[in-house]
C-alpha cells in the first residue's frame, strides 16, 4: 500500500475516532482500546510524501484544523461539552453492550438498538463529488468529459476513444460488504474499519450537538482528503481499459497523489459548530500529468474539480449526519442540559458528572444507581479451613459451592457478580474467567489452599459496591484423594498406568519393553513425548516425578490432566489441541517456563496467574483459544509480570505478545 493510501485511510478513521474513548449484530464496543490503537499510530500513518507527520507538524496541524484541543483523544473534552470525551462515552458503552442498568421507565435494550442502527446507517452513508472534469488528447481525439463520481457505487465516463462507456466501481467508505471493500479497508491495520464504525455510531447515538457539531467539523477536514483519493482511483480503473491501459500506468496514480498531496489538509478550518462550517478558502482541484506511451509519446491527463463543486460535495455528505437520519439518544445520554438524564433522578449527566468531580467509576456508578448503598449480604460464602468448619476436600472430587446473597429487599436488582482468587487470604486477588453469578464451585483440581472473594458490582458492573468475605478453600495433594481411580496406583512399587498408551511411549522411552516398571527404571526419565499418541488418561504419570518435558498434544480423547499436579520438575509442557478446559492441577508446577495450550477450551488462566514461579522470561503459546474480557485481563496481567503470552495475530487482547 503506498504511502498516501495509508494517510487517507487512517484519516478517514481520525473523521469516526476523536473526542472518542472507552472501546457483531456489532462486536462488542470498547471505545478505550480503539483510541489507544490510534494513539499508538497516528505518528507513524500520517505521513505526506515528504516525510511530515501532518497531524502533528502540518502547516497548520491538521488537529488544530478541527479545531481539535490537542492532537491526542484520551483524557480531553475535545467537544467542549463539559465532561471529559473518555468519560461521557463511557456511559455509553455498557449500554451499547447491552448492560441492563437503565433507569425505570427506559425500555431495555433501547440504546443498544439506537446504537446498533447508527452502525449500519454509517456503513450505508456515502461521498458524492460532482463536476469531475476528465481532458485529454489521445490518438487524433480531443476527450472531454464531466462526471460525477460516487463512492461505494459503479461509476461511468462516456464515450473513450475506441472503447465506448467505460465503468469502474469506487470503493464504499464504510461498508466493507461492498465488492470494492471500503476505503478503511488495510491489513496491516485490521481493526480501523470496525474501530471507525463503531466510534462513529457513537457521537450519533450520544445525540449531544456539541459533539455531533464535533463530528461534522472533524469530517470537514478528513473528506478532502478522501476526495483526493477518489481521483487516482478513477485514473487506476481507466488503465484497465484497452487500448489506454499503457497511458495510464502507476505513475499516473502517483503523479495525482503528488500532485494534490499538498492540499491534503488545506482550506477552511470549522469553527466550532457545523453550522459555522464554510469552504471559505477551499481550493480547487487541477492537475496535469504527463505520461509516455510507446509509439505515440506522450499525453497529458487533466483532472479538475472546482472548489464549489467540492464544498458541495463535503457540504452535503456533513449535512446527513443530523439526527433527522440517525437514532440519536440526547434525551437519555447527552450531556448537555436540560437533557440527558439516564437514571430519571431529575439531575441531568452533566451534573452527576460535576457532582462526581470528575471520576468516572462515581459518574457512572451514580447514574445507575437505583437502590441503596451500601448493600448489605444476608448470605456469605463458606469455605472448608478456619475459622469455617474444618471439612477434607480431596483432589479430584466434588468442587466446594461457595454462594453470596444480597438482602431480600434487594434481590431484584440486577447486580454483578464477579468471583477472584488468590494464594493469600490479603491478595492480591485475580478474577476468575466465567465466574459471573452469584454461585460458584471452587474446583477440586487446585491442589493446596486457594482463597476466595466475590466482589458485588453495580447493574453495569462499573463500579464495586461491596465484597464478600475472603474465604480459604483447601484441597489435598494428587493421590491422597481417589484421583482418576484408574490405575493411579502406589509409587514405591511396580508402577501401573491408567492408559496402555502411556505406558508405550514409556516403555519406548526407558527401553524396557518388557517386566514390571519400578521406580529405579524412571529416576533419570525426563522427557516424555506422547504427541498424537491416542491417549486419554493420565493415571499413573504422577509417578514420574523427574520429567522436566512432556508433549501430550493432538491426543483429542485428553480432557484430564490432573495426575500432571505432581511433576514439580516439570518446565515445558504441551496441551495442544487436546479438549482441556482445566489447567488448574498447573498452578503448583513452579518451574514451568514455555506451556503450549493451542486451540484448546481452556478459557481461564487463573492457573498461570496464581503460579508464583511464572515470570519475566516465560512463554505461554495460546493461539486459538476464546479470549473473554476477563481471559485477556489475566493475558495482561501475565504480561505486566513479563510473561510472553502469544494469543495470536491480530491480538485478540490488544497486545504485542511479549511481556513488558
Amino acid at each position: 500500500m503506498n504511502k498516501c493510501l495509508g494517510i487517507i485511510m487512517l484519516t478517514t478513521v481520525l473523521l469516526c475516532c476523536a473526542g472518542l474513548a472507552h472501546a457483531q449484530v456489532a462486536p462488542p464496543v470498547d471505545f478505550d482500546t480503539s483510541l489507544d490503537r490510534y494513539d499508538e499510530q497516528i505518528g507513524a500513518l500520517l505521513v505526506d510524501q515528504g516525510g511530515t507527520n501532518l497531524w502533528l507538524n502540518g502547516t497548520p496541524p491538521a488537529y488544530e484544523q478541527v479545531p481539535q484541543v490537542t492532537p491526542e483523544f484520551v483524557g480531553v473534552d475535545n467537544d467542549a461539552n463539559s465532561i471529559q470525551d473518555d468519560d461521557h462515552f463511557a456511559l455509553l458503552e455498557a449500554l451499547a453492550n447491552g448492560a441492563s442498568c437503565v433507569a425505570p421507565g427506559v425500555p431495555a435494550g433501547t440504546v443498544q438498538a439506537a446504537y446498533d442502527a447508527n452502525r449500519a446507517t454509517i456503513k450505508a452513508t456515502e461521498l458524492t463529488l460532482p463536476g469531475v472534469r476528465v481532458t485529454f488528447t489521445y490518438l487524433i481525439w480531443d476527450y472531454d468529459q464531466t462526471v460525477t463520481i460516487t463512492t461505494g457505487a459503479t461509476n461511468c465516463l462516456p464515450s473513450l476513444p475506441l472503447v465506448g462507456t467505460t465503468c469502474f466501481d469506487v470503493p464504499s467508505l464504510y461498508n466493507a460488504d461492498y465488492a470494492e471493500g471500503s476505503l478503511l479497508e488495510d491489513d496491516e491495520y485490521p481493526y480501523f474499519l470496525q474501530d471507525s464504525i463503531d466510534l462513529g455510531a457513537g457521537f450519533m447515538t450520544l445525540g449531544d450537538q456539541y459533539g455531533i457539531n464535533y463530528w461534522q467539523d472533524l469530517q470537514a477536514v478528513i473528506i478532502k482528503r478522501v476526495i483526493v483519493d477518489v481521483l487516482p482511483r478513477l485514473l487506476a480503473d481507466l488503465k484497465t481499459s484497452a487500448p489506454i491501459p499503457k497511458a495510464f500506468g502507476d505513475g499516473v496514480q502517483r503523479g495525482i497523489m503528488e500532485g494534490l498531496a499538498t492540499q491534503a489538509f488545506s482550506g477552511a478550518a470549522a469553527k466550532g459548530a457545523a453550522t459555522n462550517w464554510n469552504c471559505d478558502g477551499l481550493q480547487s482541484l487541477d492537475v496535469t500529468v504527463p505520461v509516455e506511451i510507446d509509439v505515440i509519446g506522450t499525453i497529458n491527463v487533466r483532472i479538475r474539480v472546482s472548489n464549489t463543486n467540492i464544498c458541495t460535495a463535503i457540504t452535503n455528505y456533513l449535512n446527513s449526519f443530523t439526527c433527522a437520519n440517525y437514532d440519536c439518544q440526547g434525551a437519555l445520554l447527552s450531556a448537555q442540559a436540560p437533557a440527558g438524564d439516564l437514571n430519571g433522578n431529575a439531575g441531568t449527566n452533566l451534573d452527576t458528572y460535576a457532582a462526581a468531580l470528575g471520576d468516572r467509576d462515581l459518574f457512572l456508578h451514580r447514574e445507575w444507581a437505583t437502590y441503596p448503598d451500601p448493600i448489605v449480604l444476608d448470605l456469605q460464602p463458606v469455605g472448608n479451613v478456619a475459622p469455617d468448619p474444618e471439612v477434607e476436600m480431596p483432589y479430584g472430587g466434588p468442587p466446594w459451592p461457595l454462594s453470596v446473597a444480597v438482602d431480600s429487599g434487594d434481590l431484584a436488582k440486577p447486580f454483578g457478580y464477579q468471583w477472584m482468587s488468590g494464594a493469600d487470604s490479603g491478595g492480591p486477588f485475580n478474577p476468575v474467567g466465567g465466574a459471573t453469578d452469584r454461585t460458584y464451585n471452587a474446583p477440586s483440581t487446585l491442589a493446596g489452599l486457594t482463597y476466595y472473594v466475590c466482589e458485588i458490582k453495580d447493574p453495569c458492573e462499573t463500579k464495586a459496591l461491596t465484597y464478600s468475605n475472603v474465604v480459604g478453600v483447601l484441597v489435598g495433594a494428587e493421590g491422597e484423594g481417589e484421583g482418576e481411580g484408574e490405575g493411579e496406583g502406589e509409587c514405591d512399587g511396580p508402577l501401573t498406568f491408567a492408559d496402555a498408551a502411556v505406558e508405550a511411549v514409556v516403555r519406548a522411552d526407558i527401553s524396557k519393553p518388557a517386566g514390571d516398571i519400578l521406580p529405579e527404571d524412571v529416576v533419570d526419565y525426563h522427557r516424555f513425548n506422547g504427541r498424537e499418541a491416542g491417549i486419554t488418561s493420565l493415571g499413573g504419570m504422577e509417578c514420574l516425578t523427574a520429567l522436566d518435558y512432556v508433549n501430550l498434544s493432538l491426543n483429542f480423547g485428553l480432557s484430564d490432566i490432573g495426575p500432571l499436579a505432581a511433576l514439580a520438575a516439570l518446565e515445558e509442557l504441551d496441551l495442544s489441541v487436546c479438549p482441556i478446559s482445566d489447567i488448574g492441577p498447573l498452578q503448583g508446577l513452579t518451574n514451568l517456563n514455555i506451556v503450549r495450550v493451542i486451540a484448546t477450551q481452556v478459557t481461564d488462566f487463573t492457573p498461570f496467574v496464581n503460579n508464583s514461579g511464572i515470570g519475566a522470561g516465560d512463554i505461554i503459546y495460546a493461539e486459538g483459544l476464546t479470549f473473554t474480557p476477563e481471559l485477556c485481563a489475566q493475558v495482561a496481567e501475565l504480561r505486566a509480570r513479563g510473561v510472553t503470552v502469544n494469543a495470536g495475530d491480530p491480538d485478540p487482547c490488544g497486545g504485542e505478545g511479549e511481556g513488558e
